[in-house]
C-alpha cells in the first residue's frame, strides 16, 4: 500500500536522527519513488551516511549558531532578554566560545545560570566547561546535571530511561509517592532547560539528554531500568544484584507468536519453582501481557509499587496477590476485566489517577475510600453494563 502511494506521488520523506545503516536500508524505499521525490536524512554520525551510498556532495554539515544568534539565544535564558546584563558582557562572550555554537549547550548553561548574578559563580562553571573539548557534547553537558541537588538528578534520570513521552501530570504524582517532590523537581529541570514539554502536558527531552542520563546510569554498574521480552526474564532471575537495585521494568510480550509464555530456564527447560526474589526498590512496572507472568510474580516481594500498568489483564479482576497498597498509578486494560479489585483489602488508599480499559460491568467497589484520588479516565471498550456513576464520584477532581 505504502510502495503504491510513494510510486505515484512526489513525496518529501525525512529520517530524522538515523544512528544505524539497517534503518536506512529498511525506511529508505528508492527503488519506488517517482522522480522529483526528495528525501532528507538526519544523522549525528557521517559514517552511516556514507555506508548507505549517500554521496559526499549530498552531505551538509550542520555549522553551529553566529555569534550574534548564539547571544541571544544564551542571553534569552540566562536573563530573559537578548543582550547581557552590564558588567557581564566578557563572562556571555566566553560562555558563547565555549559553548561553540551549540544551541542546545547555550539553552542548558543560560539555564544553568538564570537568576544568579554572582559572577564568581559564573567563572566557576565557566572554568569547568573550557576544560572539555568542544566536541565533547556530553561531558559539557554533565556540568548542567551535577549542579542539581539529589532529587533532581533521580527525576532527570528517570526521564531518560522511562518518561519521555508520558504525562508529565501522571508522572509527578509517581515521584510525590517516590517522596522527591515531583512538580517543584520538574520545574526546576524545566527552567534550566534540561526538559520540555510538548502537545500541552507531554515530556519532551533533547536526544544529547536523555543519552547522557543512560549513559550516568550505566557506568553506575547497576540498571536503573530494564525492557525485555517474557522470554527474557529467565536470566534477569539470575542477576540478584540488579534484581535488587531494579526501580523500574517493563516486560514486553512474546516475540515468538508459537510461544505459549511460560517461564523457561537458560537450558530451555521448563522452571519448576523460583525462589523467592526481594525486589523492595521496584516501584514502576509495566506489563504489556500478564497472562503468563503470574509465576513471576506471585514469586516477587515489591511491596513499594508505585506505578502499575498491565496492558493486557487476562482476570476478571486484578489478581490479590499484586500489591496495591502503596499505589499512586494504576492504568489497566483488558477484555476480560469486569471489575478492577473485589475487596476492602485490596483498595490502594493512596492511589491519586486510575485508568481503566474494558468492558467494565460495574465501577470499581469501594470508591468512596479513594480519598486522594484526583484522576480517572475510563475507556469503556464494546458492550459494557455501567448506566450510573456512583456518588463518590463527586469529589474528584477530573473525571
Amino acid at each position: 500500500m505504502l510502495q503504491k502511494h510513494l510510486s505515484s506521488s512526489q513525496v518529501l520523506i525525512v529520517l530524522d536522527d538515523v544512528d544505524h545503516v539497517d534503518q536506512l536500508d529498511a525506511l529508505l524505499p528508492v527503488h519506488v519513488l517517482r522522480p522529483g521525490s526528495l528525501i532528507l536524512i538526519t544523522s549525528r554520525d557521517k559514517d552511516v551516511l556514507r555506508r548507505s551510498g549517500v554521496q559526499e556532495t549530498n552531505i551538509y554539515k550542520l555549522s553551529g549558531l553566529n555569534a550574534q544568534h548564539s547571544t541571544e539565544l544564551f542571553c534569552s535564558h540566562a536573563f530573559s532578554q537578548p543582550l547581557p546584563l552590564s558588567g557581564f558582557e566578557y563572562l556571555v562572550d566566553s560562555f558563547i566560545k565555549a559553548c561553540n555554537g551549540l544551541p542546545l549547550s547555550l539553552k542548558v548553561f543560560g539555564g544553568l545560570l538564570y537568576g544568579n548574578t554572582d559572577k564568581s559563580y559564573w567563572e566557576d562553571q565557566l572554568d569547568k566547561l573550557q576544560l572539555i573539548l568542544p566536541n565533547d557534547i556530553q561531558k559539557s553537558l554533565k556540568i548542567c546535571y551535577d549542579s542539581l541537588d539529589r532529587h533532581e538528578q533521580q527525576i532527570f534520570l528517570d526521564i531518560a530511561c522511562f518518561f519521555i513521552g508520558k504525562s508529565r501530570d501522571m508522572v509527578i504524582r509517581i515521584w510525590d509517592g517516590s517522596g522527591w517532590k515531583g512538580s517543584l523537581g520538574f520545574q526546576s529541570l524545566q527552567n534550566k532547560c534540561l526538559v520540555e514539554i510538548e502537545n500541552v502536558n507531554f515530556i519532551r527531552m533533547h536526544d544529547h539528554l536523555r543519552d547522557l542520563g543512560r549513559e550516568i546510569v550505566e557506568a553506575a554498574g547497576l540498571p536503573r531500568f530494564v525492557s525485555l521480552g517474557i522470554d527474557d526474564i529467565d536470566d534477569l532471575l539470575q542477576q540478584s544484584s540488579v534484581i535488587a537495585e531494579l526501580r523500574g521494568i517493563k516486560i514486553l510480550p512474546s516475540k515468538d507468536k508459537h510461544s505459549d509464555g511460560e517461564l523457561t530456564s537458560s537450558s530451555g527447560k521448563k522452571r519448576r519453582k523460583l525462589q523467592r526474589l526481594d525486589m523492595r526498590k521496584l516501584q514502576i512496572l509495566d506489563i504489556e501481557e500478564s497472562g503468563h507472568l503470574e509465576p513471576f510474580l506471585k514469586r516477587v516481594h515489591f511491596p513499594n509499587l508505585i506505578w502499575l500498568r498491565l496492558g493486557k489483564c487476562c482476570s476478571s479482576s486484578l489478581p490479590s496477590w499484586i500489591p496495591l497498597k502503596n499505589l499512586r498509578v494504576l492504568e489497566v486494560h483488558g477484555n476480560k476485566l469486569e471489575t478492577v479489585w473485589e475487596s476492602e483489602s485490596q483498595v490502594p488508599l493512596q492511589l491519586r489517577e486510575l485508568k481503566i480499559g474494558a468492558r467494565l460491568s460495574e465501577f470499581p467497589k469501594y470508591m468512596g475510600k479513594l480519598k486522594y484520588l484526583e484522576w480517572i479516565y475510563l475507556y469503556l471498550k464494546g458492550e459494557n453494563n455501567v448506566e450510573t456513576l456512583p456518588e463518590e464520584f463527586c469529589n474528584l477532581r477530573s473525571f
